[in-house]
């Protein structure tokens, strides 16, 4: 059956998680002098995420409709947790902002995306 829950969700989170990886790791070998480039790769793994929206936070409907809203809050409060210490440890990474340097720091946020 063409567009049925067990398979929408599943392919779609796949897309978005693994699409975001590729993005994020060829980001990583873009040097310094092509800002254009670097913005457009990281502006496209950002939208590509949006796959996965159909992926887990539908699921708080699918599982339980009546606390949907309570555990989307709870799981979306931890995982905000992120915004701040995304820009510390990329920071704390990259001292001297050599390519090597967000090399290692891109490396690690595309292997958590595919998780």
């Amino acid at each position: 059956m063409y567009g049925s829950i067990l398979i929408c969700h599943p392919y779609l989170q796949c897309f978005g998680s693994f699409g975001a990886a590729a993005f994020l790791i060829s980001l990583a070998y873009v040097d310094c002098e092509h800002p254009v480039l670097a913005v457009t790769l990281l502006s496209l793994g950002i939208a590509i995420t949006a796959c996965n929206y159909t992926g887990y936070i539908v699921n708080y409907m699918d599982i339980a409709p009546q606390f949907a809203g309570t555990l989307f809050g709870l799981g979306n409060g931890i995982a905000a947790s992120t915004g701040f210490l995304a820009p510390y440890t990329v920071a704390v990474l990259t001292v001297n902002q050599t390519q090597e340097e967000w090399y290692f720091s891109c490396q690690p946020e595309s292997m958590l995306q595919v998780l």
